[in-house]
Order: structure tokens, then C-alpha cells, then sequence
């Protein structure tokens, strides 16, 4: 009995791959987690980076707090929580279409899904993913920041040439990390 039914099993499985492979949409089943992916990888990786260096320009720290319990907070809410908010958001009544002036069903388009799957994914992954760059960039020495301004560098200067130098070795862990889990759609 066991062997017989073992047969069946991979005859069925077998049978299940050969109509997967042979399936006119194939194409389009294979491909589009593979462009989520790559999207997500690709948009979704600088926005922490320049949440980090924004919050760091913040020198009250009662607001700098504010400012990243805003930011953190989207991370925390629930993902139904959050998909409910973007549905409200992009409705046809929606403030996104009263801000554009028109009645477009955002979430009922087609051509719509992926920009608002990926954006949406920044809106609730970026301040929790900015959290690691805002701890390294607390550890860049304020005598390197200081001999920047006397010699006369603007703050995108200081930015490029104190700042990004010392977040180069963390941007290239996460962006190992993030690229380890291009598969992961959600």
C-alpha cells in the first residue's frame, strides 16, 4: 500500500509541475515577485539612509524625539491596520484624490499595485530600518564635524565627506541583508 501510494504522490507531483511549467501565465507568475522584489530592494534601501541623516541634522532633542516617534511609529501598526489606512487613503473619496482634484480608484487599478505596495512598504518599513544608520551616526566624533564647518564645508559636504564615509560599512551589511531577502514579498 505504502509503495503504491508513494507512486501516485510523485506521479501527482510530477503532473503538478508539468502543468506549473506548462501554464501560459507562467511568465507573469514567475517574473512579478522577482520585479516586487528588485523594486522593493531598489526604492525602499536610500530611504532610511536620508531618514537617518535628516534626524541627525535635529539638534533639540525634545523634537528629535517627536520627530522619530513619528517616523517609528508606521513600523508598529498592524499590517491589516496599515492596508485598511492606504485603502482609505487612495479611495475614490480619498484625501489623495481630493489633494489631486480627481476620482481615481487607486487600489482598483492595475498599473497602480505595484507603486502603492512598494510605497507603502517604505511609509511603514523606513523609520524602524533608519534606526541602525541614526545609532552609527551618533558615533561619528563631533571633532570631525566641527573641523568640517571651520573649514568652511556646507552641510551636504559634511554629509558626503564625514558622514556617509562613516555609514558605509553598515549600508553594505544592510545591503547584503536586504538583497538576502529578495524573495521575501510579504
Amino acid at each position: 500500500f505504502s509503495l503504491a501510494a508513494s507512486v501516485f504522490y510523485k506521479r501527482r507531483v510530477f503532473f503538478n509541475f508539468k502543468l506549473l511549467f506548462s501554464s501560459t501565465v507562467f511568465g507573469s507568475l514567475f517574473l512579478n515577485p522577482l520585479k516586487l522584489s528588485g523594486y522593493t530592494l531598489l526604492w525602499s534601501f536610500f530611504p532610511p539612509i536620508t531618514l537617518a541623516l535628516l534626524l541627525n541634522r535635529i539638534s533639540r532633542a525634545g523634537l528629535r524625539r517627536k520627530a522619530q516617534l513619528i517616523v517609528y511609529l508606521p513600523y508598529f501598526i498592524s499590517t491589516i491596520v496599515l492596508a485598511g489606512m492606504i485603502r482609505l487613503f487612495f479611495s475614490s473619496v480619498g484625501p489623495i484624490n481630493s489633494i489631486l482634484g480627481t476620482t481615481i480608484d487607486f487600489m482598483s487599478e492595475p498599473s497602480w499595485f505595484r507603486t502603492l505596495y512598494i510605497g507603502s512598504g517604505i511609509w511603514q518599513g523606513a523609520g524602524w530600518a533608519s534606526i541602525i544608520y541614526t545609532a552609527t551616526l551618533s558615533g561619528v566624533s563631533q571633532e570631525l564635524i566641527d573641523a568640517a564647518k571651520i573649514d568652511g564645508a556646507t552641510i551636504l559636504q559634511q554629509i558626503r565627506h564625514v558622514e556617509l564615509p562613516a555609514l558605509k560599512p553598515v549600508i553594505v551589511i544592510q545591503f547584503i541583508l536586504s538583497a538576502g531577502n529578495i524573495m521575501s514579498i510579504g
